[in-house]
């Protein structure tokens, strides 16, 4: 018998956060399954728990090398992506390169990126598991697990633009938030709150953090202890 280990990340209320620690991207084989097996389980849980839905979403900053973006192709009449935009809570707002950065780019970086555009699984169910098992191993999974069904796109829409002044980046069709362990670390009360309005589960596979978020504006003991996961110094082990 195996065991998953999460890590929980010092947030404030209402809001959790765990870490799944991976050993890089792409996933080793071996890791990804027991990270598919994971995820499956626990969305499906968290969805009964809060009778909610999930939305899938593929981070196209995340889509490194040929082999992930055929998959991608493959799969685009099943999949139906539709492109948004992913708007970091915590960073500066999506912007054009300003003449000072022209100016004193140095040959041989690299330029700010631009935005940080995503792919929304369009079509039903099945096909949103399915991209999202198919995807895990590269790392472009975020998923959005939401008690507002279709509502919840539009409705924050408004809080993701908020503070986009430049218009280049505001006719996107919806906005999702990009969240890091640092995020949930550091925000405060009210900023998660409105981070996560609408917002039961979110997952995040994160290269920033070289492994995959986990957040929640609700308790996911419920959803962790049907899983058989146990607290233990700080983690819960889910055996299996």
């Amino acid at each position: 018998m195996r065991s998953i280990t999460l890590r929980v990340i010092p947030t404030q209320e209402p809001c959790e956060a765990y870490m799944l620690p991976v050993l890089g991207f792409p996933l080793q084989e071996e890791q990804r399954v027991e990270v598919e097996y994971l995820l499956s389980a626990f969305c499906d849980a968290a969805a009964r728990q809060f009778t909610a839905t999930s939305e899938v979403f593929l981070q196209l900053e995340q889509l490194h090398g040929k082999e992930c973006r055929k998959v991608v192709a493959d799969n685009g009449r099943h999949w139906m992506p539709e492109t948004g935009l992913g708007v970091w809570v915590d960073r500066e707002p999506p912007q054009k390169w300003t003449k000072e950065e022209l100016d004193n780019f140095v040959p041989g970086t690299k330029f700010r990126p631009l935005m940080f555009q995503v792919f929304r699984i369009s079509s039903d169910p099945y096909r949103r598991k399915e991209a999202r098992s198919s995807m895990l191993r590269f790392g472009s999974v975020l998923e959005i697990i939401t008690q507002d069904g279709e509502q919840y796109l539009p409705k924050v829409k408004p809080v993701f633009l908020e503070n986009i002044t430049d218009q280049s980046y505001t006719c996107f069709p919806f906005y999702v938030p990009l969240i890091e362990a640092k995020t949930m670390q550091n925000a405060s009360s009210d900023n998660l709150v409105r981070w996560f309005n609408g917002l039961t589960v979110y997952i995040r596979q994160s290269f920033e953090d070289n492994g995959i978020l986990i957040s929640s504006s609700k308790p996911l003991a419920p959803v962790l202890h049907a899983l058989g996961g146990k607290l233990k110094n700080g983690s819960w082990d889910i055996a299996f």
